[in-house]
């Protein structure tokens, strides 16, 4: 188990799941986490099995710290030593006035939105990085989570 080896965060549909298939075809072993969508994760692996690619589905809610922990553990014993990481996961919660947005929804949005990238980060540079023995690679933030609310 050599080699790239990208996690996508979200990487079920959308966005993560056309960068999976073409991270694959670029020569990357894929882990594709997705939280609940277990059909099209499962989709996206079996499409880059048939052609040719290596990928694994990992479920896990990035917006709970040991979940987050678990998801690359996964990815170190099924695919080895992470190299990438795209962090794909972002909600927006229901959508309301400011003035009217309960604390839970916020809680669950900096969850996910902020402490998951910031967990998924803090767990891949150890993975990634030169000074810790890995090979190099790079971590990339992006959510298309935004364009579902249109604009206001």
């Amino acid at each position: 188990m050599t080699g790239k080896v990208l996690l996508i965060t979200g990487g079920s549909r959308g966005i993560g799941a056309a960068t999976a298939q073409r991270a694959a075809a670029q020569g990357y072993a894929v882990a594709i986490n997705y939280k609940s969508d277990e059909k099209a994760a499962a989709f996206v692996v079996g499409s880059i099995a048939k052609a040719g690619g290596k990928a694994v589905a990992i479920k896990g809610d990035m917006g709970v710290e040991s979940d987050v922990g678990r998801v690359f553990e996964t990815v170190d014993g099924k695919l080895g030593r992470l190299t990438h990481l795209v962090y794909n996961s972002g909600i927006t919660g229901k959508a309301s006035r400011v003035e009217d947005v309960s604390t839970a929804t916020l809680r669950d949005v900096m969850e996910v939105n902020v402490m998951g990238a910031f967990w998924c980060a803090r767990a891949a540079i150890p993975r990634i990085s030169k000074n810790k023995g890995g090979a190099g690679g790079a971590i990339v933030l992006i959510s298309s989570v935004a364009a579902e609310m249109g604009s206001a």
